[in-house]
């Protein structure tokens, strides 16, 4: 778009982090004016702000499960209890992701603090022992949320918010915060952009608690005025990811950055065997 001077959007997002740094490293987007943090950075969580955007939401890939088929128990030695097939038997599934090699080093005993860089061979392995009992490998986030209340499979790795609406309707689904793997995307104002000075000023509302409060309770996502959790019931500022990162796998954007392209290529080659 901003080769081609034709600008479809001013304001946009990225769903991975990973995705934001390439974009600050390729000069893609707007900086930000040098106040336009002045009035939140007292409530931010840090990782949120930038002087080249804001965090569009948080969110993790938690272990759901059906609560018919597994106890409340499940998940409470992270994901090593979603590989004990024999203590908790079912088919599961996993996101079609080389992100899914995290669920499969930590199940296999590594520390978080060792998990970078991910040994590929290491979590191909212990995926190797998981793959007979994996029904499908989603793609769409909605997919492993109708598997598992269709009794398809007794546990998914699911996005928060998707496993948080049917919960809250009282449908046999629960999740496990337990070793989450919480991401975030980020709102960026394009370089450049026709209406850039607007886009700016919508991005500055967006980060008011009151606004992000509104999304949390609409979505169970939010971005990262954390002074927002105040203005939600307990019930809805738990179903929220930063509510937990301190039960979360890190998540390195940089290395992730760095290493997609190998990352990918091994995955797809291992899930096409």
């Amino acid at each position: 778009m901003m080769k081609a001077g034709h600008y479809q959007y001013d304001l946009g997002g990225t769903l991975s982090g990973f995705e934001y740094p390439l974009g600050v490293e390729a000069g893609l987007y707007a900086k930000l004016p040098g106040n336009f943090w002045d009035a939140t950075s007292a409530t931010m969580e840090n990782r949120g702000t930038s002087e080249y955007g804001a965090w569009s939401t948080s969110f993790s890939q938690v272990m759901a499960y059906n609560t018919d088929a597994l106890p409340a128990s499940f998940g409470e030695n992270g994901w090593a209890d979603f590989w004990d097939v024999e203590k908790y038997p079912g088919k599961r599934s996993l996101k079609s992701d080389p992100r899914s090699l995290v669920f499969a080093l930590m199940a296999d005993g590594v520390k978080r603090e060792d998990l970078y860089p991910l040994d590929y061979d290491r979590a191909f392995r212990k995926l190797d022992e998981l793959k007979p009992h994996v029904l499908f490998w989603w793609k769409a986030g909605d997919q492993p949320i109708q598997g598992i209340l269709n009794k398809e499979v007794v546990a998914s790795s699911a996005f928060n918010g998707r496993v948080w609406s049917p919960s809250r309707d009282g449908k046999p689904i629960a999740m496990n915060w337990n070793e989450n793997l919480f991401q975030f995307g980020w709102n960026i104002v394009l370089k450049d952009a026709p209406n850039q000075r607007n886009a700016v000023a919508l991005l500055h509302f967006m980060q008011r608690a009151d606004r992000q409060a509104e999304q949390a309770k609409a979505t169970a996502y939010t971005g990262a005025n954390l002074a927002a959790l105040k203005e939600l019931s307990e019930e809805a500022a738990q179903a929220l990811a930063v509510a937990h990162v301190d039960q979360s796998i890190p998540y390195d954007v940089v290395w992730w950055a760095d290493n997609v392209k190998e990352a990918s290529k091994r995955w797809n080659e291992w899930i096409a065997q």
